[in-house]
């Protein structure tokens, strides 16, 4: 058509379409520890006030499309408290989530795990952090104090030896009233001082009937529960140092010794005494002899045994004792 001007309009629909395409932008991020700083996979990540979300990878990273009304970002994880996360201009984000201490912890239960909010059964979780904060040089060191139902007693002393530990008392009048214990799932019949305090990440008591029921008899004292850290794929190298030095003051002193010179004259009065009773002072010296006659050297020698002792344990007397012990006599 010539000399005419021909315009063309486009359709509202049209623009509404290429307007909000044009809106609608992608937002990335990676989610961590706030204490560890390790990535937390599974991360809850929806926009607030819609269906839309996606969860984070192993990496902690996450990607999720948005609208151009959408403007908080919901985040939640099992174990921490739920964070919002306002947009603005940026589209890649990197934030961390906090540990939520007032929400019902994990425990280990036998061979699975399930929350407290689920646990009737009477359990009591020590944490690494817990053990972190205790100077102590041996596992049973760190039960002490931590749980309620649990008794100490002092050890034997021996080096590196750790206190006895009793669950809600005593089971067995003679026989072994310790717990058992079972690490990272399999009964461990060790010394328990030996298990670093460092590798431990947790430990769980099991302190009722329920609790220990799988266990069986060999729960009748309880049962202590260790799970020992693992790796994580953070990628990061960690050394860490620990030091923990301790010292001890005999309670009495050094008894008096004796020489050579000494020691006769004690152990020859020694021997006199053993032929005397020593309640019965009939005689000015304080001595009652057992045979009218005062101790003389060739007794021990004759009987071969001392004369106290041939006496107090056969009951005999004097002349008898000569007929039951010494060698060679006519009985």
């Amino acid at each position: 058509i010539e000399d005419k001007i021909i315009s063309f309009k486009p359709s509202a629909g049209l623009v509404t379409s290429v307007s909000g395409i044009q809106q609608n932008r992608v937002i990335t991020g990676k989610i961590i520890d706030a204490e560890e700083g390790v990535p937390l996979f599974g991360v809850s990540v929806r926009v607030k006030g819609s269906q839309a979300g996606t969860i984070s990878n192993a990496e902690g990273n996450f990607s999720i499309n948005v609208g151009a009304n959408d403007k908080i970002l919901v985040f939640s994880y099992v174990g921490y408290v739920t964070k919002e996360l306002t947009l603005t201009a940026l589209t890649k984000y990197e934030l961390s989530l906090v540990r939520d201490s007032k929400q019902l912890e994990e425990v280990v239960v036998a061979f699975g795990t399930t929350t407290r909010n689920e646990l009737t059964n009477s359990v009591t979780k020590i944490s690494a952090k817990d053990i972190e904060q205790r100077p102590i040089s041996n596992l049973n060191s760190a039960i002490v104090g931590a749980s309620p139902g649990v008794q100490t007693t002092a050890g034997n002393g021996q080096p590196g030896e750790g206190p006895e530990i009793r669950i809600r008392g005593f089971g067995s009048v003679t026989g072994d009233n310790a717990p058992l214990y079972v690490l990272d799932g399999a009964p461990y019949e060790g010394v328990i001082s030996n298990i670093n305090p460092e590798d431990i990440d947790n430990i769980s008591i099991l302190k009722d009937a329920s609790a220990t029921a799988l266990y069986g008899a060999r729960a009748a004292n309880g049962v202590v529960l260790i799970t020992t850290k693992k790796g994580n794929s953070t990628g990061k190298t960690t050394i860490s140092a620990k030091l923990t030095q301790a010292f001890s003051e005999r309670g009495l002193p050094n008894y008096e010794t004796l020489d050579a010179y000494q020691y006769y004259p004690v152990v020859w009065q020694a021997l006199k005494n053993g032929s005397t009773y020593g309640f019965i002072q009939r005689y000015p010296e304080g001595k009652q002899p057992l045979t009218g006659v005062a101790f003389e050297p060739w007794h021990y020698r004759y009987l071969g045994v001392p004369l106290a002792r041939a006496v107090a344990t056969s009951g005999l007397t004097y002349d008898e004792a000569v007929k039951q012990f010494a060698p060679g006599y006519a009985k």
